[in-house]
C-alpha cells in the first residue's frame, strides 16, 4: 500500500514541509506544475485564435483577386518599383518621378528583388498587407474592447469589410493598404507599454506621409501631443525637450519634399496641382464624407452604434489613454484634411464624387469604426 503523507508514529511533521509552511502562513498550497501552466496556455490560445482566423479569412477573400491584372495608380507604382529594383532611381521610363511618395513603391521594390512579375508581386503583397491589417484590427479590438460587436463579427469585418476588401490589398492593391498597416502597427506598438514599442511607433508614424500625403495629419497630431506632454516651463522649453522625437516625425517628409522640389519646383510635385484649399468644394466633400464614407465604413445599420462606441474608445481604460485619443483625433483631422484639400479627379468634378473611389479617402477611419 502507498505510504501516507505523515505517519503519526514518526512524530510531528518537519518544519521544512512545504505544505505545512503554506498552511501556517495562511496561504493555499501551490498547485501542481501542470495546472499552473494550463491557464496561461488557454489565455494565449484565446488571444491568438481570433487573429489567426482573421488572417485566414482575409487571405481567402483576397485570393479571388490575385489573378486579376492591375490598373490605374497601381501600374505607376509597379513601374516605379521596377525602376528602384533595377537601381535606376525613382523614375518612370528614365524620367524622375515627382507625384507619388516613395513608401509603397519602395516596399514593392524590395519584394520584387525576390523575383516575380510586377503584377504577381503587387497582388501577393496586397494580399499580405490585407491579412496584416485584419490581424492588427482584431488585436486592437481585444486590447481596447470590442464595443457592441461580438468577437466573431469583429473578425469577419476585419477580414472582409467591403472597404478593406476593396482597398486594403484586395481588388485595388495600392498604397492605401501599406498606409493602413503602418498606422495600425504604430498604434498597437504604442499601446504595448514599452519604450522600444513607443520608439518604433514614432518611426512608423513619421513614415506615414511617405506612403500617402493625406496621412500627414497623424504625425502632426502626434507632434502636438509630444510638445504638450514634454517637460518645460514654457512652450520653448517643451519644444527643446521634444525636439528629438519631432525630428523623427518631420525629417523623412521634409527630406522627400526637398527632393521633389528640386526635381519639379514644387514640394508636392506636379501631379497635385488640382488639389488645394477650396471652400467651394467643402460642402460637397463634407456631404460625401458624412453620407457615404463613414456610413459605408460602419456598414449602414452599424452606424447607429458608432457615436457611443467612439465615446467608449475615447474613455478606454488602458495604461496610455492619450495614445487612443491621439489616434482618434488623427482620424478626424485626416478626414477633414481630405474634405478641405481634395480636388477634381476622373470620377467627377470633386475628388469625393459619389463613386467607389471615395471609399479610399475614409479607409483610415474604417478600423476605428469597427473597433467602436
Amino acid at each position: 500500500m502507498p505510504e501516507s503523507a505523515h505517519d503519526p508514529g514518526r512524530g510531528p511533521p518537519s518544519a521544512s514541509d512545504p505544505a505545512l509552511e503554506a498552511i501556517v502562513r495562511g496561504a493555499t498550497p501551490s498547485p501542481p506544475p501542470g495546472a499552473r501552466t494550463l491557464a496561461p496556455r488557454r489565455s494565449r490560445v484565446a488571444e491568438f485564435l481570433p487573429v489567426a482566423l482573421a488572417v485566414a479569412a482575409a487571405v481567402l477573400v483576397r485570393l479571388l483577386s490575385v489573378g486579376l491584372p492591375i490598373e490605374g495608380d497601381t501600374v505607376a507604382y509597379g513601374a516605379l518599383a521596377e525602376s528602384l529594383a533595377a537601381g535606376e532611381g525613382y523614375a518612370i521610363d528614365g524620367v524622375a518621378h515627382d507625384r507619388y511618395p516613395p513608401g509603397h513603391p519602395t516596399l514593392l521594390a524590395l519584394v520584387l528583388l525576390l523575383g516575380g512579375t510586377v503584377t504577381g508581386t503587387t497582388r501577393v503583397l496586397g494580399l499580405l498587407l490585407g491579412a496584416a491589417a485584419a490581424a492588427l484590427v482584431v488585436s486592437l479590438a481585444r486590447r481596447l474592447g470590442r464595443g457592441k460587436l461580438p468577437l466573431a463579427l469583429t473578425v469577419a469585418l476585419a477580414a472582409a469589410h467591403p472597404s478593406l476588401a476593396l482597398f486594403a490589398g484586395g481588388l485595388v492593391p495600392g498604397s492605401e493598404a501599406t498606409g493602413l498597416v503602418l498606422l495600425l502597427g504604430a498604434l498597437r506598438l504604442a499601446l504595448a507599454g514599452t519604450d522600444r514599442g513607443r520608439r518604433v511607433a514614432l518611426v512608423l508614424t513619421g513614415l506615414l506621409p511617405l506612403v500617402r500625403y493625406d496621412l500627414v495629419a497623424f504625425p502632426i497630431v502626434v507632434a502636438v501631443l509630444l510638445v504638450r506632454e514634454a517637460r518645460g516651463a514654457d512652450v520653448r522649453a517643451r519644444l527643446r525637450a521634444a525636439a528629438p522625437a519631432l525630428a523623427i516625425l518631420a525629417v523623412p517628409l521634409l527630406a522627400w519634399l526637398a527632393r521633389t522640389w528640386i526635381v519639379s519646383d514644387r514640394p508636392f510635385g506636379s501631379g497635385y496641382a488640382s488639389h488645394g484649399f477650396a471652400l467651394a468644394r467643402l460642402p460637397r466633400n463634407l456631404l460625401v464624407l458624412a453620407g457615404l464614407v463613414l456610413p459605408a465604413a460602419g456598414l449602414g445599420l452599424l452606424w447607429i452604434f458608432v457615436p457611443t462606441g467612439l465615446r467608449r474608445l475615447w474613455d478606454a481604460r488602458v495604461a496610455d489613454r492619450s495614445v487612443v485619443r491621439t489616434a482618434l483625433v488623427g482620424v478626424a483631422a485626416h478626414l477633414l484634411l481630405v474634405a478641405l484639400f481634395a480636388g477634381p479627379t476622373y470620377a467627377g468634378d470633386g475628388a469625393l464624387a459619389f463613386s467607389s473611389g471615395s471609399l479610399r479617402f475614409g479607409l483610415a477611419a474604417v478600423p476605428f469604426v469597427i473597433l467602436a
